[in-house]
């Protein structure tokens, strides 16, 4: 279940995840993937950017988040427990 910004369930991200299981993903994939689309979403709602719209300019800006907030995009899609060349996580 993905949560919105205001605590209500994401429909559709939550259909997502019902679907990655109805297709038999492993449950740390599911895990990882609702980390993901959570953090995404909570980024369209603090940036006032309507998730279903998104546009070329707009990934651009969030990848640039991430860079930013996340030592680097490939941050964001890190599995839990690896780390940085540097030795952070």
């Amino acid at each position: 279940m993905v949560l919105d910004p205001g605590f209500v369930m994401h429909r559709e991200a939550s259909g997502f995840l019902r679907a990655l299981h109805g297709a038999s993903r492993s449950p740390h994939t599911i895990r990882a993937y609702a980390g993901r689309v959570a953090g995404f979403l909570g980024w369209c709602a603090g940036q006032g950017v309507e998730w279903s719209s998104v546009t070329l300019p707009v990934l651009a800006r969030f990848k640039h988040f991430l860079e930013v907030t996340r030592g680097g995009a490939d941050g964001f899609v890190r599995g839990h427990g690896q780390r940085h060349a540097d030795g952070g996580v």
